[in-house]
Order: structure tokens, then sequence, then C-alpha cells
């Protein structure tokens, strides 16, 4: 979510997952810019416009790996040890250990 600020002249960003928040400021198409290079990424929920932080976006993408390798069972070897690389490449930019859960 993003919201005007008490001072009007920034924006509050919240993530919609686990609330972290930042503040902003500048112009509406800067600001947008900047937090998808911080690694802050949206996603369109029906008609609602979700905001994630980068630890909840990569949480939200090992997830729907997993999930992906749970529902296709994946019968080509290489893509599973591909899709396992890449979840432990996201846990460990995370800062989540091997043994501890990613959500």
């Amino acid at each position: 979510m993003i919201i005007n600020s008490e001072d009007g002249r920034s924006k509050d960003v919240f993530c919609d997952e686990c609330g972290f928040s930042e503040n902003r400021s500048g112009a509406w198409d800067r600001m947008i810019l900047q937090l998808k290079y911080d690694g802050w990424r949206t996603a369109k929920v029906g008609d609602i416009w979700e905001n994630y932080c980068p630890k909840c976006y990569r949480g939200y993408k090992i997830r729907e790996l997993f999930e992906k390798l749970e529902t296709k069972k994946e019968k080509n070897k290489r893509s599973i040890l591909c899709m396992y690389k890449k979840i432990k490449g996201w846990m460990s930019e995370a800062g989540i250990k091997e043994e501890e859960e990613a959500w």
C-alpha cells in the first residue's frame, strides 16, 4: 500500500505481507523506479495492487517455486536441479539457513 504521509510531500510505502514501511519522496515515476531498484515488487490481486518488500518478495518466489515443483512433478532432472539452485540462491540472499523454513 502506498499512501500520502502526514507532511503531504512524501509517501509511505507498506509491505502488504509483513507490514514493513518506508517513507519515500520525489516524483511518482522516480519513486516507483527506485522502489523496484531497491527490490520492492507489486502484484495485482483481483482489483487491488499489493506491494512486497524485498524479503517478502523473495519468500513469495520461493513458495511459488516449491508449489511448481510439487504440482508439476517435473520429470526432467535438470529442471528440478535448476529450480533447486534458484531456491537455494534466494534463500541465501534472504538470509534463510537451509534448516529453517522459508515462510
